[in-house]
């Protein structure tokens, strides 16, 4: 009976090795892993690519970008949900993902409480753009156009229930116009059906069409913002196009499966407020149209429950649903 007890506690011991490690300081002893729920060529596969080099120096253990797409993020978001909280697996996502998803699907995980926060990395700003030989060139000409044409226009974006969605549908409701809803799985191929002329306006971030700019195959209309985009600074906002109360941007935050030791927490913390701020991923940022931004993971947690309080109920108004 003692010998047995014994080899239990060794094996005990052994079972929670990598926890003692993670605690005393040694942490990490392995590659990092950054899933990201979307499509290879994405905004959050672009953020992440762009921090993980500065993330890696700074933690000493490369760092790599595992692209787990599907299920309007869920399958990727489940993967980190389930993962060991270990501190090498992270998620970078939409916060909208954490304060919009809960309102319209049964997700099999709570997003507050299962993905902590770790920090935010980006925001982007959005705007809305045409394409296609029968364009319209200002948002004015549009509406006008929807108007005159009830049920005939069709807006696009990535997603159902994404900030970019939700983006599209207050434009409806401001400017009471009715329109077809085309979700893509891609900003790729939404851009692409833009500039065929299949969809008639498009909401997407600004660096989805920075590669476009000066070209005749698409049209900024209108940004989805406060404040003119420096990438666009002669495209309107929503507000000098006549249209108030449309906010809207994307906000890019990495998260931790619940769990993960205070002492990795600091240590991954450190080391995204390090990367965030520094040169190299600002540039980066900057050249596909984002703001490199750190916030830590309270301020984190204070946007998805304002946005919580404000876009959720606004997704249930629609009847936004994913099944």
């Amino acid at each position: 009976m003692h010998n047995r007890r014994q080899a239990l506690i060794g094996l005990g011991a052994l079972a929670t090795t990598p926890w003692i490690h993670a605690q005393t300081g040694d942490w990490p002893r392995r590659t990092v892993r950054i899933v990201v729920p979307f499509t290879a060529g994405s905004p959050p596969d672009l953020i992440a690519r762009a921090i993980a080099p500065k993330l890696s120096d700074n933690l000493g253990q490369p760092v790599i970008v595992d692209n787990k797409p599907g299920a309007t993020t869920i399958i990727g978001t489940e993967h980190v949900v389930h993962s060991a909280p270990d501190g090498y697996t992270l998620l970078l996502t939409a916060t909208g993902a954490a304060s919009v998803f809960p309102a319209i699907m049964k997700l099999r995980y709570d997003p507050i409480k299962d993905l902590p926060p770790l920090g935010l990395v980006a925001t982007s700003q959005q705007v809305f753009f045409s394409g296609g030989p029968k364009r319209a060139k200002t948002l004015k000409e549009f509406v006008t156009w929807a108007r005159q044409n009830p049920g005939k226009a069709n807006i696009g974006s990535i997603g159902i229930g994404t900030t970019n969605h939700l983006a599209s549908e207050m434009l409806r409701k401001a400017v009471d116009i009715q329109f077809t809803y085309v979700p893509f799985q891609s900003a790729q191929a939404g851009l692409q059906a833009v500039i065929n002329g299949d969809v008639d306006l498009f909401c997407a971030d600004v660096g989805v069409i920075l590669g476009f700019l000066g070209s005749d195959k698409i049209t900024p209309i209108a940004v989805a913002g406060a404040t003119r985009s420096d990438y666009l600074p002669n495209t309107p906002t929503l507000a000098e196009s006549g249209i108030s109360g449309v906010l809207s941007a994307n906000r890019f935050a990495l998260f931790v499966p619940n769990g993960v030791p205070q002492a990795v927490f600091t240590r991954l913390s450190s080391a995204l407020a390090v990367a965030v701020n520094g040169e190299e991923a600002g540039q980066a940022l900057r050249k596909l149209g984002m703001a490199a931004t750190y916030a830590t993971a309270d301020a984190v947690a204070d946007v998805i429950r304002n946005d919580a309080s404000t876009m959720a109920p606004l997704a249930r108004a629609l009847n936004i649903q994913i099944n």
